[in-house]
């Protein structure tokens, strides 16, 4: 149930983040004339504050291919232990040669 209340949040918010995407676009050019003032800078640096408010569902790449074990590199594999509807549990196993 949680996660159905992250996802409607997530969908209701959706066209207030386009607006405020477009906006901190609009205000983020460096111009002269009004544009260049504190205000349209504030307006700017807050409308890509709201922007940004999302659920990330990505990890960044861990990238263990190998290790140093007693002076020897060892190669390292990626394997999911534990997979549930949240996330999964991983466990870095490490080859036996």
């Amino acid at each position: 149930m949680l996660y159905d209340a992250y996802q409607a949040r997530q969908d209701l918010l959706s066209p207030l983040r386009i607006f405020a995407d477009l906006t901190a676009a609009a205000f983020r050019e460096p111009m002269g004339g009004p544009w260049a003032n504190l205000l349209a800078r504030s307006i700017g640096g807050g409308a890509e504050l709201i922007s940004r408010l999302r659920l990330t569902h990505e990890h960044p790449a861990y990238n263990i291919g190998t290790i140093v074990v007693a002076g020897r590199e060892v190669a390292i594999s990626e394997e999911p232990a534990l997979k549930t509807p949240f996330g999964t549990l991983l466990h870095f196993r490490k080859s036996v040669s």
